[in-house]
């Protein structure tokens, strides 16, 4: 029988804090994981852009100003690339 290679039994971390469970969509501008944080075990979409693009700043933008209303994504943290950590992203 063989082996599994280690990328599918080593589960991948972002940030040191996530556990990337799954890709829930992919776009132009980057890709949504579905992510567990390690200790209180919430659920959070995490979304890696493929590179900067204006775009990207008006909607963090937009997002940070319409915090707080229903159906709005809620933001729980912003990296910056140079902050980037992702065992296997």
């Amino acid at each position: 029988m063989k082996k599994l290679p280690k990328s599918y039994l080593e589960p991948k971390i972002f940030d040191n804090k996530y556990i990337i469970k799954n890709q829930l969509s992919s776009g132009s501008f980057g890709v949504v994981y579905l992510a567990i944080h390690r200790v209180t075990r919430e659920e959070v979409a995490v979304k890696l852009e493929k590179g900067e693009h204006e775009t990207l700043d008006r909607e963090l933008y937009l997002l940070t100003k319409l915090q707080g209303i229903q159906g709005i994504t809620k933001i729980v943290l912003v990296w910056s690339r140079a902050k980037l950590q992702c065992n296997g992203c």
